[in-house]
């Protein structure tokens, strides 16, 4: 997409237009008054032609010219007395430096040639005798090449002030969005902090109403209620503290010092404490890697994420196994956990791993919709990789990539 406007590139050639039929001045500097007289003739009616005798008349004409910008073109013989054309050109590169320069000479000295282009900046080298339509064809071009030099520097001129204005726009809004996020942080931790203290208060009256009266135990209607109660407030006290966590990750406060850490442990103990999230119908099975390889990463981290994948599983899987492998793959160690459970369409696999993104997984049980977002955050700050593979009604393979410890 352009820049510019069709209707400012508009403007702009049809200015170039109307000035192409203004009167140019041309500036023609020769020593000898036959060749300006000649030089004159072959320009009359086309531009204002203006003359010197020599470079240093031709200095004084610029610097006194009443509107300097006029002068397009200068047409300078090389071999003058006290000034050369090309040493004359090049004084002339300070006050005219857009102004297109031609070389007259008689003479086809390489050197002479060398100079004008390297010293001078000369558009044109023309050797003496010249055709006269050669010549205005020549100084014609010259126009043109100077009105597209000076669009282009018009445009780079816009072009620079719309970028410096971009810049200033992507600052701003860079700022405003970050002055939201703070805030929106702050919500975060303001309302996980409100709803965490009455519920931390809350949890210890549920188990003295479970535990009941000696004189007067809950009844089965009143355990079912108190029941509902304990896990409502457990999945909203979850729920809060993965609010949190994800704010912390997000702003990142949680520091990141890895180490060399062993996950078999990690992985076992795991099982054990969530052995009551799987049903009886559903084996877990162990197969990992011997002798185990040491990976880079943060205890408390790795925990989340072993915990959250096992727990996983456990939910969505009703009947079957649940299996737990770890490998070397790709210069890394792999942690796979496949179960036999209800699968995930692959519609929903793009975007399981986003904040508040819950799959209706056939009316089994569903989480808040942060855990695989904070699960692959955490894994990612380890310097890791994760992914899952599924197939509705078959299962579900969730793998974490790790670096092993040097």
């Amino acid at each position: 997409m352009s820049v510019f406007s069709a209707e400012r590139l508009e403007q702009v050639e049809a200015k170039d237009k109307t000035k192409r039929f203004e009167k140019y001045t041309i500036l023609v500097v020769d020593d000898e008054e036959n060749n300006l007289q000649l030089l004159q003739e072959v320009f009359d009616g086309d531009y204002e032609v203006i003359t010197a005798h020599d470079g240093m008349e031709a200095l004084d004409l610029v610097q006194h010219h009443n509107d300097r910008e006029q002068i397009r073109v200068i047409i300078s013989d090389q071999r003058m007395p006290a000034m050369n054309g090309v040493d004359f050109l090049e004084q002339t590169i300070p006050l005219l430096p857009n102004t297109k320069r031609i070389i007259l000479t008689g003479f086809t000295d390489v050197d002479d040639i060398i100079d004008a282009i390297n010293k001078g900046q000369i558009y044109q080298y023309i050797v003496k005798p010249f055709i006269n339509e050669d010549l205005r064809l020549t100084v014609q071009r010259a126009l043109e090449a100077y009105q597209l030099e000076v669009q282009n520097l018009v445009l780079i001129k816009e072009l620079t002030s719309l970028n410096t204005s971009l810049e200033r726009k992507v600052e701003e809004r860079t700022d405003a969005l970050q002055h939201s996020l703070n805030s929106l942080r702050n919500f975060y931790y303001y309302i996980s902090h409100e709803l965490r203290t009455p519920l931390t208060a809350i949890q210890p009256y549920i188990r003295f109403l479970q535990r009941g009266m000696k004189c007067d135990p809950p009844t089965e209607s009143q355990t079912s209620h108190l029941l509902v109660i304990e896990d409502n407030t457990k999945r909203v006290m979850k729920l809060v503290n993965q609010i949190l966590d994800l704010a912390r990750i997000e702003s990142q406060e949680l520091p990141t010092h890895l180490q060399s850490l062993l996950i078999h442990s990690l992985i076992r103990r795991s099982v054990k404490q969530l052995h009551g999230l799987f049903r009886p119908e559903v084996e877990v099975v162990l197969d990992l890697l011997e002798p185990e390889a040491p990976v880079l990463g943060t205890w408390d981290d790795l925990e989340t994420v072993v915990d959250n994948l096992i727990s996983n599983a456990a939910k969505y899987t009703e009947t079957g196994t649940v299996q737990i492998k770890t490998e070397i793959w790709n210069s890394g160690l792999r942690m796979a956990i496949q179960d036999t459970g209800v699968g995930i369409d692959v519609s929903h696999l793009g975007t399981i791993f986003e904040r508040f993104i819950r799959v209706d997984q056939q009316g089994l049980a569903k989480g808040t919709g942060l855990g695989l977002h904070i699960t692959k955050a955490l894994v990612e700050r380890m310097g890791g990789r994760i992914g899952v593979t599924s197939e509705k009604g078959t299962g579900s393979t969730f793998w974490v990539w790790l670096q092993l410890a040097p």
